[in-house]
């Protein structure tokens, strides 16, 4: 690519978007790097699938941020993995909502404990591997709603840990039927608040 990453920043989105998938493939990581939100905008599925992984972590915060939900679904699994905790941090509930349960099997426990308070609510539960619900922060355990937290699994509440039931909400608490109790440790049924537990 002859351009300079300044000459690319500058591209309009109208004119980024008319790039073909050749000349896609040869953008560098220093050219992605300065790709805007608007430019990011117009990647389709199949054309986000170009981008190394070297490149994927490159997009900035911001432009990433202007990165469809339908665009998201052509990220390989090793893209989503390529994909900084300072990324990760960055995505927006619909972004979240819109990554499969293998893209998010990709996330190392870092990147889980990275989404934001804001964004987890556009997190489907039933798309994570157990290790991805043991990464959680208790206090994003407690950002969910009693509708996503109702939609654990079995093996997904077995793999919750006692710091993340200690923040439990009553509202949460409330969803558990009988059998989920019971995969509960002693030590976990003791953490979990006073207040919460009025939730049974």
């Amino acid at each position: 690519a002859a351009l300079s990453s300044t000459q690319i920043a500058a591209l309009s989105s109208t004119q980024f978007s008319a790039m073909s998938s050749d000349q896609l493939t040869v953008l560098s990581t220093t050219q992605v790097a300065g790709l805007s939100s608007a430019q990011v905008g117009t990647l389709d599925s199949t054309e986000i699938a170009l981008f190394s992984t070297d490149e994927i972590a490159a997009i900035s915060v911001k432009a990433l941020g202007g990165l469809s939900a339908d665009a998201l679904v052509g990220l390989t699994t090793a893209n989503a993995e390529a994909l900084t905790t300072t990324q990760v941090a960055g995505l927006s509930s619909t972004q979240l909502a819109a990554l499969s349960s293998s893209q998010l099997a990709a996330f190392s426990s870092d990147d889980m404990a990275a989404i934001s308070k804001k964004a987890i609510g556009g997190l489907d539960l039933t798309k994570l591997s157990t290790a991805n619900v043991a990464a959680l922060s208790s206090t994003q355990i407690a950002a969910l709603s009693a509708t996503q937290f109702g939609t654990l699994s079995s093996d997904q509440v077995t793999a919750l840990t006692s710091t993340q039931i200690a923040g439990l909400t009553s509202a949460q608490v409330g969803t558990l039927d009988s059998t989920e109790i019971a995969l509960f440790s002693t030590e976990e049924i003791a953490s979990i608040s006073a207040k919460a537990l009025g939730g049974l």
